[in-house]
């Protein structure tokens, strides 16, 4: 996957996510619905007596550093 993202002062910088993806140890970058899985897991009665914890969905990125 390439994609463009803006910088400051309107400038765009050309981002190759497959090259960031493979210096994660899950091997990708992330996507909206790993996110949402754990917002519903929190959000779920399975998640009720999770409180006050920094959860790092990172793909093992934490872990590893």
């Amino acid at each position: 996957m390439h994609c463009h993202r803006n910088t400051q002062g309107g400038k765009t910088d050309d981002v190759d996510w497959d090259v960031i993806g493979k210096n994660n140890p899950s091997g990708r970058v992330d996507t909206p619905e790993d996110i949402a899985g754990l917002a519903i897991f929190l959000c779920s009665r399975a998640g009720q007596y999770v409180v006050g914890q920094t959860i790092a969905c990172d793909g093992g990125v934490v872990g590893t550093s």
